[in-house]
Formats: C-alpha cells, sequence, structure tokens
C-alpha cells in the first residue's frame, strides 16, 4: 500500500514555498502522476500489479483528474500505471455541492456573519459553474 498526502501542505507534507504548491486539480494530479512513475520506475516489481486509488471528500475531484491523467500518458508509454478502479468515501464531485449556507447556520454551526461570507464565496462558485469553468471554481 502506497500513501501519497495531497494536496501538498495538508497533513504531514509541506512544502518550502507557496509557489511549490500546486493551485489548481490539474497541475496536483501531474505532480501525483509524477510521483507514482518514480514510484514503479524504483520499485519495478510493483508495476503489473492492479493499482486502486482511494480518497475522501475533495479526493474524489483529485482522483478524477489523476486517472484521466493516467489514462492519456498510458497511450505512450511502456510502462503503463494498471489503474482498475477509484474507492471513493464522501466524494465531492459536483460545484453545486457547495449551497450549503443556510444548512450549515440552521445547524448552528456557522453564525450570521459567517454565513454570509460562505453566501458570497458560494455565489461566486455558482457564477463559475454556469460560465462554464468548473475548474476554477472547484479551485
Amino acid at each position: 500500500m502506497l500513501y501519497i498526502d495531497a494536496p501538498v501542505g495538508t497533513g504531514f507534507s509541506f512544502a518550502d514555498s507557496e509557489d511549490a504548491i500546486a493551485s489548481n486539480s490539474s497541475d496536483e494530479a501531474d505532480e501525483i502522476y509524477e510521483a507514482l512513475t518514480q514510484f514503479f520506475t524504483l520499485f519495478k516489481e510493483f508495476q503489473p500489479n492492479d493499482f486502486y486509488m482511494a480518497g475522501e471528500v475533495f479526493a474524489g475531484i483529485t482522483m478524477l483528474y489523476i486517472a484521466k491523467k493516467i489514462d492519456a500518458e498510458n497511450a505512450n508509454v511502456a510502462a503503463k500505471i494498471n489503474l482498475k478502479g477509484l474507492i471513493m468515501g464522501g466524494p465531492y464531485l459536483d460545484v453545486l455541492q457547495v449551497r450549503k449556507d443556510n444548512f450549515c447556520y440552521s445547524l448552528g454551526l456557522i453564525n450570521a456573519l459567517q454565513k454570509k461570507e460562505l453566501k458570497e464565496n458560494v455565489d461566486k462558485v455558482l457564477a463559475l459553474h454556469e460560465a462554464g469553468k468548473d475548474d476554477e471554481a472547484l479551485n
């Protein structure tokens, strides 16, 4: 089992500067793909094994980008990553799932000021979604 702490800056991972941290899911997927190819280069005995990715919440988005990257790169490389499936726990997959301001407020999880700030952010995300800019909305 291989564990990758992502995105950089969460959990136990760190970066030397803000510039070293991916600013969107596509860049993060590129970095994770690079880490996977390095792993399989160093440990060739694992390369032919079935490969599954698992993650929770926002990893639902990131794993889709990684799977897309693996699929695209497998067409061009000899040592393929044998991706067989994704395991998602409570995945965040849809931009429209951000509509939580009233729900969180009604449960007492946020106060009125936080509700207002959350609604402003939700409105920005929804405007980006409606403009067809889901990649930007998700970042």
